[in-house]
Order: structure tokens, then C-alpha cells, then sequence
């Protein structure tokens, strides 16, 4: 009894004696990002660089490893790690290395962490201590001009541009000459194998800079520099001084200018700006992703819920939002609150209104009034008039487009004589109406689609019905526009109705260039057709005949299924077991489609010995870059399928015109999309419910992935009859189709949603609610939850991108309380 006792007293002593160490370091650091060191028990288990991110007395770290021997990490030991179904998975930084997310209970403390090793396949106990010591606060966003130190007088930097942002670092350096080309992070001896470099860009006085990344400041950066002269790696060290650094303050000439807005929030997202400058002060006009916030303040939302006046939104040509509030300070961030519609309140936000990629815009105006002006005046019959939208019982036709001073006005003209105007934008045009018709002038825009409103008095009150009108005028079309190739005549371009990340044009002799927009440009060579020579070089050419595709962006596999062209896919990305799409399936049975490891891991040698004459990746392979740059190395083309990008349900079939221009099936690809974009159409009649809808799923750091308001699955929810509830949900940086939210921002905007579709195509999928509960005991409080209105979609439905209609009858059923006749969807238990 006496030793318990003993035992006893001295664990409570020690518990004492550790306690203030441990609330004198939670409070030892105030809210903000710090750069610490890490010190681990292992030499095989090396941290390089960590940020530490402290709230309200809260710690988290992103941990960057020495090596990509470790996939996953768990807080606690490897047992308790082999029995835990959530692990934290690996993130590549930009240079390939592999970084953590973790929490961090204590400073100057060791913490038990689990590595799992990839090579062994088993977790390893390893012991972390983020020391306090030494910690330095990182850089505020912005950019800086700081000294660099350099341990040679052969290697000197002259300059340096240091963009800092949320704790990470980009410089730019300007060295004294131009006897070194290339840089590389780390020894000469890696360097000399390694296969990427940092190439140098002259700037304007031709002397060589370098940009690349950084983790940390004052702290001696490895970096080996190539002699153009001896065509030798030389090994330098670097250290970029933050003592002394001053904030580089961007002061704009008067003027007008297009400049990118920062919001940390991904409920409020700008998606642009136009800035004007006078006399040293700035004014913004805003324009929102959605129409969810109706005012704004600048200041606090305590500020504006006391103020008398706001600044009310006004309504652009499209329907969008603006707000016009003014600017105190450019690259500094600025307090705003916005006043949500939904929910009557304020909330509190933080812009920042870039300069790093500013461009004045008043030049761009002049070119577009010189390009209107450049059309010839006249009156001309359109070749092709498309019409969409409607209930499909009042028809719809162009008679003529006029040239007015370079605007086209095109006469529309209704098989109705209850159309009394037609809205374009915020601008209505009165009808001409006789017994049978009616019929108004409207201005257009040519070779694109563009949506117009009809107002019908043919029901009780009047109605406003959208419709999408595309108008081609060959005899308008300037030829100065397409890509001029050596030796080739350009004919015409493909006329698309929906997609908008691609572009086709064809030339003489069956040549055809396909742009894949923020991608690459790639020349069809018909078969035993010579490549032009002076052909730009940043421009792929895939020659005829393509029978040796190795696939990896799966969504494309229902196109080829459609175009009947299975036989040309002979290697897959996807095992058998991953394949949905029946045909696939029979294919890779028989053995005529064959397994060649998944996109990050491609067996090359499979690729050459089966002579694969082109990789069509998905936009997965960009977290891959080292594996693209290997296959074009191997004298393979890599193709990016980019269609999950396409902000309509109909713009990701319409890809199947693309492949088809490869596979030399175009007649068929036209009659399978006009099919498909029929069979959308007739559903646009499904009546709007008033049901709002959530479409998401979990991560596994807590976070919830939704998709952008521009993607086509809530494209499809409102063809459905139903309403996304994310209104205004836009990434201005990028025109990604899934975006990553908090959990407290999906509880604000979805917790009254009265569906929820869980996305299983990248997540597995789920059979119950308390499923769905175990990922976040929040979904308790919803609304859809409480009243059975949980729904999952199957692994199927990324795969399908040829039957788009089924998915929007599907959640119609869902509105309609009907059950029977799903194809992507099924309600959980």
C-alpha cells in the first residue's frame, strides 16, 4: 500500500510540475503563423520545415518530411493507428516534397506520432517536439524586398522579390551576371541528375533572374548553380535575410484596372474587380459568385449593423451582384461585412485587393470597340441558328442579322403573338405583334450562346421564359482569329454549343488543332500526312491513326464507348474492379485492354513495350508532374482531359466532339451529342420544386467538399426543379470544379437544406445515416437528416458522361417523392 502511495505522490508531483510548463507554453505564442523547429528520436523520420498556425490558443502544423517514404501519419501510437479508419494523408507542396496537417497539444512537449511507412507497409512510433524556441512569426501576406546572403562573390544576388503568402514563400532573384543558367534546390550531385531545373528569365535589361519557393527566412538555403561557361554544378548557400525587409507599396497611376480580390472566405468569393484610381485614392466595383449577400460595410459587422447607410448591390447585365465600395490600402487586408439574405445577419470578412498580376484595362476597351467597329455594315442571313430552352411549344427563328456601327442586331422572331419583349441582360426590348407572330430586334453577340428572357402573356400573368440562342454568320467570321500553321490553309472551326475548355479548327487536307484552354494545343496529322514543318514547338502533334491510348482520365471512357471506339484505349489507368462502363469491363476480360498502373504510377516499360502512342490524363496528373514529364520523355504525347471543368451538364459530353476529331468520327459524334442534348432539353419542363439541395462529401481532415455554384451539377439540380443551396460559392483563383470548405461554412449554408446527395465518386460511398453521423455529429442538426432526406450518389456517376439526363431525372424523383427508376442515386437508411 505504502509504495502505491509513493508511486501516487510522485506521478501528481510530476503532473505539477509539468502543467505550468504546458499553459506557460499555450500561451506563449500569440494568433498567427510561426516557422519552428522540430526535433524528432529518428534520422529516418526528419522534419525539414514546419509552420505553425496558433488560434485562440490552439496549435497546428504543416509539416514538411525529408523524404516521400511516409503517405500517412497518425497522432498516437502505430497500434492505435493500424486499428483507426482516419489517418492524415500526405499533400505534395509544390516542389514534390510530402507535408502534414496536424494538431500539436503542446509546445516543448513530446508528442507520440505514427508514421506509415509505403515501401514496409507498416506504421512506425516516432516521437515529435515543436520547440518554442526559435520560433519566428511569419511574414504578413504581401511583397518585400529583402537581402540575400550569398556564400560565394561568384554567386551574387543583386535583388530579391519575396512574395510571402499565408506563411509560404516565392522569391525572386536577380543575380549580378549571366554566367549561371540553371538553379536547383540542393546539391550539385543531385542536381546533375536531377531531370527539372529552375530556368533562369531575362527581365527587361537582360539580366537573369530565378523564382522559386521557400520555406522559411535567415535560415542558409543548399542551392547549386550551373556554369554556362564550364558546364559544372557549383554548390551555393543562400540565406534571405527578413531583418531589414521592406514591403514593396504599389501606388497606381489614374486609370482603370482588372486586378484579383482575395476573400478568406469561401462563402464570399469575388470573381472580379475592376479598380479605379484618381489622385492617389481607389474605388472598387465588385462583382460576387452569387447573389446571397444584398449589402456591404466597410468595417465590422458590429460597425454596420449600427450604421444608417450600406452599400447596396446593383445588378450587372448578367444579374450578377456588384458592390462599389472604396479602397484604403492595396495589398493590405481590408475589413469588410456582408449582410446575408438568408439568414438577416452580418458577418464579418477580410478582402485583399491584390496588385501582383494587375492589368490596366482601357487598352483592352479600345481593342474591343476597334474589333466591333471592324464588322462590315450590311444585312446578312445566319447559317446556323440553334435555340434552347422553352417548353418546346413555341418555336423560334432568326430572319436576319444587321451590322449597326460593328453591333450585330439580330430580328428573333416567335411562332406566338404573346411575346411582348424580350430582356437581354438588364435591357428590355419591346416586340412587333401581329395575329400569328412576334417579332424584336435584339443585339447579339455571334458564334457564341448567349441567354435572352421572352416575356408571354399567354398564361394568367405575364411570365418570363429563358432560352440560350446560338447565331452563326460564316460570311462575319474572321479568319485573322485562327491559329495560322505553316503550309496549312485554315477552313473552319468547330461551332460548340455548350463546352467552352476547348476549341477545334480544321484546316485543309483533314489537319485539325485542338486548344485545350489553360492546357496545350495539339495538331491532328492525319494518316501518312507529313507533320508542317516550322511548326511551333509548344504545339503536340498526335498522328493518325490513335490505336494504343493509354487512359487514365476515366470520365473519358464513356465517350469512346459512345463513339464505338473501345478497340483504340488498348492500356487503362483503372483496374477492372474501378470500371462502371459495361464495355470497359469485357475489354479488360478479354485482354484487350490491359492494366497499366494508375495515373501516378504508370508502368512505363508496359507503355513502350505495347507502343502507346498517346496518355490522356485527367487534371490528377498535374499532382503528379514528374510522372508527365517522364512519359513525354518515353516520345509519348500527354493529353489533359479538362471536361470536368465545364460549368454546363451538357459541356462535359460535348468533349465526345473532341475525341472524335482523334478517333476520325465526327458524323457520329454530332448525332450522339445532338441525341443527348435533346433528351436534356425535354427535361428542362420539370417544374420547380423550391426544394434546395446540399451535394458534397467529407474529407478526411474534417473538411467538406462541395462544388463550385459554375459547375454543372448544380447546373443540373436547377434543370431538376431544385435550388444548390452554395449561391454563390466561386475559387477567383481557379475555375476548379470542387472546393474545400469548413465544416462551420457547410453547417451555416446547408444545415436547413432540405436534401443531401453525399458525392461517393471520389468518397466511398455510404449506406446509412450513421454513417453519415460518424463523420460529424453536426449532421444531427439538419433538416434533410432529421426528415429522411439523405441520398448517395454511386461510384458509376463520374464515369458516365454520356447519359448527363439520367442524373437530372434522378433528382426530380428525389423532389417528387418518387423512388423507382434511379440510375446514380439511392436513399440512405
Amino acid at each position: 500500500m505504502m509504495k502505491k502511495l509513493v508511486s501516487l505522490l510522485l506521478a501528481v508531483l510530476m503532473l505539477l510540475s509539468v502543467c505550468p510548463v504546458m499553459a506557460e507554453n499555450a500561451a506563449l505564442l500569440e494568433d498567427g503563423k510561426y516557422h519552428v523547429a522540430v526535433e524528432s528520436d529518428s534520422g529516418m523520420f526528419k522534419v525539414v520545415s514546419c509552420l505553425l498556425a496558433v488560434q485562440d490558443g490552439a496549435y497546428t502544423a504543416t509539416v514538411t518530411l525529408s523524404g516521400t517514404g511516409y503517405d500517412k501519419l497518425f497522432v498516437g501510437t502505430g497500434e492505435e493507428a493500424a486499428a483507426a479508419e482516419k489517418h492524415i494523408d500526405y499533400v505534395e507542396d509544390i516542389n514534390g516534397a510530402y507535408t502534414f496537417n496536424l494538431p500539436v497539444e503542446a509546445l516543448d512537449t513530446p508528442i507520440t506520432v505514427a508514421a506509415h511507412s509505403v515501401k514496409k507497409d507498416s506504421w512506425y512510433d516516432r516521437i515529435l517536439t515543436f520547440k518554442s524556441e526559435g520560433a519566428v512569426q511569419a511574414m504578413a501576406n504581401g511583397r518585400y524586398n529583402i537581402a540575400v546572403e550569398s556564400s560565394s562573390d561568384m554567386f551574387k544576388v543583386v535583388g530579391c522579390v519575396l512574395t510571402a503568402k499565408n506563411g509560404a514563400y516565392s522569391a525572386t532573384i536577380t543575380m549580378s551576371g549571366t554566367g549561371y543558367d540553371k538553379l536547383f534546390l540542393g546539391t550539385g550531385e543531385d542536381a546533375a541528375v536531377a531531370e527539372a531545373h529552375i530556368e533562369y528569365a531575362a527581365d527587361a535589361e537582360g539580366a537573369y533572374a530565378f523564382t522559386f519557393p521557400l520555406t522559411q527566412l535567415d535560415v542558409p538555403v543548399a542551392v547549386a548553380a550551373h556554369s554556362v561557361k564550364k558546364d559544372t554544378w557549383y554548390d551555393r548557400e543562400l540565406t534571405f535575410k527578413s531583418e531589414g525587409a521592406e514591403k514593396i507599396v504599389v501606388v497606381l497611376a489614374d486609370g482603370t484596372y482588372n486586378l484579383t480580390v482575395e476573400s478568406d472566405s469561401g462563402m464570399f468569393k469575388v470573381v472580379d474587380c475592376v479598380l479605379t484610381a484618381e489622385s492617389g485614392a481607389y474605388t472598387a466595383t465588385i462583382t460576387m459568385s452569387g447573389t446571397g449577400y444584398d449589402k456591404l460595410f466597410v468595417g465590422t459587422g458590429e460597425e454596420a449593423a449600427a450604421a444608417e447607410k450600406h452599400i447596396d448591390y446593383v445588378a450587372d447585365a448578367e444579374g450578377a451582384y456588384t458592390f462599389t465600395l472604396p479602397v484604403a490600402q492595396l495589398d493590405e487586408p481590408i475589413a469588410v461585412a456582408a449582410h446575408s439574405v438568408k439568414k438577416d445577419s452580418w458577418y464579418d470578412r477580410i478582402l485583399t485587393f491584390t496588385t501582383e498580376n494587375v492589368e490596366q484595362i482601357a487598352s483592352q476597351t479600345q481593342d474591343s470597340e476597334a474589333a466591333m467597329a471592324s464588322l462590315s455594315s450590311g444585312i446578312y442571313v445566319p447559317d446556323e441558328f440553334i435555340l434552347s430552352g422553352g417548353t418546346g411549344r413555341v418555336t423560334i427563328s432568326c430572319e436576319q442579322v444587321e451590322i449597326v456601327d460593328g453591333q450585330p442586331i439580330a430580328t428573333i422572331v416567335f411562332s406566338s403573338s404573346k411575346y411582348t419583349c424580350v430582356r437581354v441582360g438588364d435591357v428590355q426590348y419591346d416586340s412587333v405583334c401581329d395575329e400569328k407572330t412576334s417579332r424584336v430586334e435584339i443585339p447579339v453577340v455571334l458564334n457564341q450562346s448567349m441567354t435572352i428572357y421572352g416575356t408571354t402573356t399567354a398564361m394568367s400573368a405575364a411570365h418570363e421564359v429563358e432560352y440560350s440562342i446560338f447565331i452563326r454568320v460564316d460570311a462575319l467570321k474572321s479568319e485573322s482569329a485562327a491559329v495560322e500553321l505553316p503550309g496549312l490553309v485554315w477552313e473552319k472551326s468547330m461551332e460548340l454549343v455548350y463546352a467552352e475548355g476547348f476549341a477545334v479548327d480544321y484546316y485543309e487536307g483533314g489537319y485539325a488543332l485542338i486548344d485545350v484552354r489553360d492546357s496545350a494545343r495539339y495538331l491532328v496529322v492525319p494518316e501518312n500526312m507529313p507533320v508542317p514543318e516550322g511548326l511551333d514547338p509548344a504545339i503536340i502533334v498526335l498522328q493518325q491513326p490513335l490505336n494504343n491510348i493509354y487512359l487514365a482520365a476515366t470520365s473519358a471512357m464513356a465517350l469512346f464507348d459512345s463513339l464505338d471506339s473501345l478497340d483504340a484505349i488498348r492500356l487503362s489507368g483503372t483496374q477492372k474492379d474501378g470500371w462502371y462502363i459495361e464495355n470497359a469491363v469485357k475489354a479488360m476480360e478479354n485482354g484487350d485492354m490491359l492494366f497499366a498502373g494508375k495515373y501516378s504510377e504508370p508502368d512505363f516499360e508496359m507503355l513502350l513495350t505495347e507502343g502507346c502512342d498517346l496518355a490522356i490524363e485527367s487534371m490528377m496528373i498535374s499532382h503528379s508532374p514528374k510522372v508527365k514529364e517522364m512519359i513525354e520523355l518515353l516520345g509519348i504525347p500527354v493529353f489533359i482531359d479538362r471536361s470536368s471543368y465545364e460549368s454546363h451538364p451538357l459541356g462535359r459530353t460535348e468533349w465526345i466532339r473532341l475525341y472524335a476529331v482523334l478517333m476520325d468520327k465526327e458524323e457520329e459524334a454530332e448525332a450522339f451529342f445532338a441525341q443527348q442534348a435533346q433528351i436534356v432539353e425535354d427535361l428542362k419542363g420539370f417544374e420547380n420544386t423550391g426544394k434546395t439541395v446540399a451535394f458534397f462529401y467529407i474529407h478526411t481532415d474534417g473538411s467538406a467538399v462541395v462544388r463550385s455554384t459554375a459547375d454543372y451539377v448544380p447546373g443540373m439540380i436547377e434543370i431538376a426543379g431544385g435550388k444548390y443551396v452554395f449561391e454563390e460559392l466561386l475559387d477567383p483563383e481557379s475555375d476548379r470544379s470542387s472546393i474545400s470548405i469548413s465544416m462551420e461554412e457547410f453547417y451555416n449554408a446547408a444545415v436547413d437544406a432540405d436534401y443531401l446527395i453525399y458525392n461517393a465518386t471520389i468518397d466511398a460511398p455510404i449506406s446509412s445515416v450513421d454513417e453519415l453521423l460518424a463523420k460529424s455529429n453536426l449532421f444531427a442538426d439538419f433538416k434533410a437528416v432529421q426528415e429522411g432526406n439523405v441520398w448517395c450518389t454511386g461510384k458509376y456517376l463520374y464515369q458516365a458522361t454520356d447519359i448527363v439526363g439520367s442524373l437530372i431525372t434522378d433528382i426530380n424523383l428525389m423532389l417528387t417523392g418518387e423512388t423507382d427508376g434511379m440510375t446514380f442515386i439511392y436513399k440512405l437508411n
